[in-house]
């Protein structure tokens, strides 16, 4: 995240590439606490009370779905289509009344998840605090070396926003230690490689602990990290996996870095393959994840994220990455703005851009399209299209992506430029005849192109602009 991407048509800055450093601070011991058991006094805490415990839901825990299938499940057994936001600083740059406002945005605009940092070692302020500090300028530890010495009133915090996140039926992706980028000042793996894996195995189940009534908790090891010592992070998966094995494990590892090479031989405890690329490789790394043997659902967690201030980011090109995700096999898809992940925090980004008006950003609020229309389908029997399949001509734009139904029922294409013509060989879909409309992913709106024979090719072309003004469209071909 720090790092800074190649420079090509498809890398533009990303995350934390934009931001500088600070310095972390740390409080007062204070001991620790189950959710459930109540908490102990603190000292000088302003935070507000947290809300009751959450009704259970048939939406979690997410289940672990059986090779070989793909995609993630709901604690009913449907398929779960990931739409998650990016929040990393919510737990330290923004106050109770603002996690509302911000999960009431994200609710709103069709997001059903979203990452945040339980503790964080450099970008957290906005109220006269510092990281590792919360708004309430409260630290997560006494300890920086001890995750053992938690502080009540921080983590109170913590645990009112994962109470709401499931009021409202929100997935959280909790990054219980962000590692950050090489092992710096970024993360917490100094601090992890001084205490070792046996304090680290007890703060992870201290966590189980603390969560065990909270369903809604995908927990994500690493960040932007591949570690020096993977005990350090497998310790803290352990200890949370020593309380309950309900909930599911994703990794986070150094740009372009790849899960099931990186934790070969020792990938029992991963649910979930989360891709975190540099742009130039985002269709690369994809198609990867999905023709790998080793099958394990997937989806994007980091790339660009939205910024029309810093390097001109365009909402086309987010949408391009999300659906892209999504049409080579992905489980869903995470998307990030860079004003909003702050929450006005520190940084040296030059957007000025409150995080309450980058939420309504057009690329953030016309992904809620993408989850729309992949829901009024058999998304999970899409099968990303390859020159195997040859459903797409080969000789399409590279920027073009395409997925058909397994039995050709119907098939889902996106252009980043449809005023390009893209060919199909229709002969691919089961027909006889097959209905062809053109998506608006800005608006979730069709407009037909017409009923043909599903037989030899065709090409198809929009010159009208999409609603946002952008040339990018999708193509929905169903089989009648």
């Amino acid at each position: 995240m720090a790092q800074t991407a190649s420079t090509s048509e498809f890398s533009l800055p990303t995350r934390r590439e934009f931001l500088g450093l600070a310095s972390a601070s740390l409080g007062t011991l204070l001991p620790v606490c189950h959710v459930g058991s109540g908490m102990p006094p603190v000292t000088s805490s302003s935070s507000p009370n947290t809300s009751p415990s959450p009704k259970r839901s048939n939406l979690f825990p997410l289940r672990r779905p059986q090779a070989p299938h793909r995609f993630l499940e709901t604690n009913n057994g449907a398929s779960f289509f990931l739409l998650g936001d990016t929040a990393w600083s919510l737990a330290v740059s923004a106050s109770q009344a603002d996690t509302i406002r911000y999960l009431d945005n994200r609710k709103a605009k069709g997001f059903n998840a979203f990452t945040l940092n339980a503790i964080e070692a450099e970008f957290a302020g906005g109220h006269g605090n510092r990281a590792p500090n919360n708004w309430y300028d409260e630290a997560p530890f006494g300890n920086a070396r001890d995750f053992t010495t938690a502080r009540a009133g921080y983590w109170a915090n913590v645990d009112f926003i994962v109470q709401q996140a499931a009021a409202r039926g929100l997935l959280c992706l909790i990054f219980p230690c962000y590692e950050g980028y090489d092992q710096g000042n970024q993360g917490w793996y100094a601090q992890m490689a001084a205490q070792g894996p046996q304090k680290l195995r007890r703060y992870g189940r201290w966590l189980g602990e603390r969560y065990l009534d909270y369903d809604n908790i995908l927990w994500v090891a690493g960040g932007d990290n591949n570690a020096a010592n993977k005990q350090l992070t497998k310790a803290v998966v352990e200890g949370i996996r020593s309380v309950s094995g309900k909930w599911l494990f994703a990794w986070h590892g150094a740009r372009n870095s790849n899960a099931l090479s990186f934790w070969a031989g020792d990938l029992e405890w991963l649910d979930l393959n989360t891709i975190y690329d540099s742009s130039d490789r985002a269709k690369a790394n994809a198609s990867a994840a999905y023709a790998s043997t080793i099958v394990k659902p997937f989806a994007r967690i980091e790339d660009t994220y939205e910024n029309p201030v810093v390097g001109r980011v365009a909402p086309a090109f987010i949408r391009w990455l999300a659906w892209s995700s999504a049409l080579q096999g992905g489980t869903g898809v995470i998307y990030g703005d860079v004003a909003v992940w702050r929450f006005n925090g520190p940084g040296t980004v030059a957007d000025p851009t409150s995080w309450i008006t980058a939420m309504e950003r057009p690329a953030g609020s016309s992904l809620r399209y993408l989850r729309q229309l992949f829901e009024s389908t058999a998304w999970t029997e899409l099968v990303p299209d390859a020159p195997s399949r040859g459903w797409l001509a080969a000789d399409s734009p590279t920027a073009n992506l395409s997925a058909l139904a397994d039995d050709g029922s119907f098939g889902i294409s996106y252009a980043l430029d449809a005023a390009t013509p893209v060919t199909f060989d229709l002969s691919k879909l089961s027909g006889p005849r097959v209905v062809v409309r053109w998506y608006d992913p800005t608006d979730g709106t069709f407009a037909p192109d017409g009923t043909y024979a599903t037989a030899g090719t065709r090409s198809f072309v929009r010159n009208a602009r999409n609603r946002e003004g952008s040339a990018d469209w999708a193509l929905l071909f169903e089989s009648t």
